[in-house]
């Protein structure tokens, strides 16, 4: 009985040494393996958080070098209001550190050329290195840029339409990383000839 005992005794014991050498090999596979970065989320306008294994927080880091490309102004020629086809769009993350983007508007082509409205995103990429290795990490966080047109100035006879149209980067629907606005024109074609006229006098 006694025998039986000491058996059972020193099963247990090295039982217990194989699982405490098996927990650690997984810990040590964990941190070389499944705790490689996959991707960062943004936490506020100027930091974000780098992401891997179950989403796990790896690191916080500052991110300032985001970038809103708009043009100075935008003149459109027309003679009703100006109607923007889509006031949200989602930023599609392929591979790339920017994206540009046209926006459809109700005024029509002059010739061949599209009166719309162009801007672009850029810092969309984070560079980054784990284990000595260089990585680029995509955002995981849905970012859209929202437009907002704000009237200024309307008459009617002759038709002149001036405003501004805001530009805002946003992620997860709530932290605006970065805006901008933009003046804008609507008006008949003559209008900017007379501007030209009054340049060259």
């Amino acid at each position: 009985m006694k025998k039986i005992f000491l058996f059972a005794v020193r099963l247990m014991s090295l039982l217990g040494v194989l699982l405490l050498s098996s927990c650690d090999d997984k810990s040590t596979f964990i941190e070389e393996e499944e705790f490689a970065p996959y991707g960062y989320y943004v936490k506020d306008a100027e930091n974000i958080q780098v992401v891997g294994y179950k989403g796990l927080v790896i690191e916080e880091m500052a991110k300032t070098d985001w970038q809103l490309y708009v043009k100075v102004d935008l003149p459109f020629i027309g003679t009703v209001p100006l109607e923007i086809a889509e006031y949200e769009h989602m930023i599609l993350l392929d591979e790339k550190n920017s994206i540009q983007i046209d926006v459809d508007t109700n005024m029509d082509s002059i010739g061949e050329q599209k009166q719309d409205i162009s801007y672009a995103v850029g810092g969309l990429l984070v560079n980054y290195t784990y284990l000595g290795q260089p990585d680029k990490l995509l955002c995981i966080s849905p970012l859209k840029v929202k437009l907002a047109k704000s009237v200024e100035q309307k008459n009617e006879n002759p038709f002149l339409e001036k405003g501004q149209i805001e530009f805002s980067l946003v992620a997860n629907d709530t932290i605006c990383i970065i805006k901008k606005s933009v003046p804008y024109t609507v008006a008949p074609a003559e209008y900017y000839a007379g501007d030209e006229a009054s340049k060259n006098e």
